[in-house]
């Protein structure tokens, strides 16, 4: 009986391991991407392609999403359209910085010298106005959906004319949030990336995330990224990512949390982290928290973050590192705060830090 029980799990954890396969793309790909050799240049196709397992591994390039979001399973391809974006898919990795040429193996992959860049210019090149809504949606998806080693640029969410929202796997997405990724009820896993030059007309340039989404975000980059609140990473709804090695740098909001804004119960956990010369017109130059969120701050740096107003106008400002606002207790430990600063202080006096 042993015996034909072992034989049985033997076949069973084999029939898995060999159920998982890898998928090829490379810039000028043509073919199957079942192979480096054959490798095909459609990264949407190879996401509907894979299986839950299943990774994709993606040489250095730049791709552009496609298709509408709504509609990823097309056949044609419509590079025109605002509403395309990288739809990830439940339970698929996928990995960028390998070599364009020769079959490089995993252990070879370097997605600092092999940039991998996912561009939401899908237009007329460096005119924003014709940019997509989204780089990348991510939704209903689990910590074993990974994108890891991209350079993520160029989404420009905004309200769109005339007014709609995008329908993905049942979920409403808004045009106007989320420029680089959207994440609504979903938490992937995101590592070794960058998100650089991302906007959104209202919360989130570089990243969203909504409706209880806490993906896991390591050693990322967040560089020049701007929205209206939250310049990089916008946290709504019960969303509490957790954040550690990542920086924040030069991220900018027209009125809340240069880098990072957190609402409605949203509390990430935030470790060997490292905030910079990010400023917000009202509250929060690195950090603004709002109704009941309280993230808990660990080992981190935050440096000449600011928060500038306006002399003589209705503009105040206040938290040039951090602000705090409607029941809101973070627990900050081991921190640095320092030359972080407030131009226009409200009359409650502003805080620095």
């Amino acid at each position: 009986m042993k015996l034909f029980l072992l034989a049985g799990l033997f076949v069973f954890f084999s029939s898995n391991l060999f159920a998982q396969k890898a998928y090829y793309v490379r810039e000028d790909g043509q073919g199957s991407g079942l192979t480096w050799t054959d490798a095909s240049g459609d990264l949407q196709a190879m996401i509907n392609k894979a299986s839950e397992g299943d990774s994709i591994f993606v040489a250095a390039g730049k791709y552009i999403p496609g298709r509408p979001a709504d509609q990823v399973g097309l056949g044609t391809v419509n590079s025109t359209n605002r509403d395309n974006a990288f739809v990830l898919k439940k339970g698929v990795k996928i990995f960028g910085g390998f070599a364009a040429t020769g079959n490089p193996s995993f252990s070879a992959r370097n997605w600092t010298d092999n940039l991998c860049v996912l561009s939401g210019d899908i237009g007329e090149e460096n005119d924003n106005t014709d940019n997509v809504y989204h780089v990348i949606i991510s939704v209903d998806d689990d910590k074993a959906t990974i994108l890891d080693g991209f350079t993520i640029s160029g989404g420009v969410a905004q309200e769109a004319t005339p007014y709609h929202t995008t329908t993905v796997e049942g979920k409403q997405i808004a045009t106007n949030h989320g420029g680089g990724m959207c994440n609504m009820a979903s938490s992937p896993t995101l590592k070794n990336n960058i998100f650089n030059s991302n906007q959104a007309q209202g919360w989130g340039g570089a990243i969203y995330n909504a409706n209880a989404s806490s993906p896991d975000i390591s050693y990322t980059e967040f560089t020049e990224n701007a929205a209206f609140n939250g310049g990089a990473v916008f946290n709504n709804t019960s969303s509490s990512p957790a954040i550690s090695h990542c920086t924040f740098k030069t991220n900018n909001a027209g009125s809340n949390g240069g880098a990072m804004d957190n609402e409605l119960s949203s509390s990430p956990k935030i470790t060997y982290c490292k905030f910079s010369e990010n400023f917000a017109t009202k509250n929060g130059g690195a950090m603004a928290n709002y109704s009941h969120s309280s993230p808990q701050v660990t080992n981190s740096l935050f440096a000449n973050n600011a928060t500038y107003g306006s002399l003589n106008s209705v503009v105040v400002s206040g938290g040039g590192a951090m602000f705090n606002s409607y029941a809101c207790l973070p627990i900050i430990t081991n921190c640095t705060f320092s030359g972080n600063k407030v131009t226009f202080p409200d009359v409650h006096g502003g805080g620095g830090a």
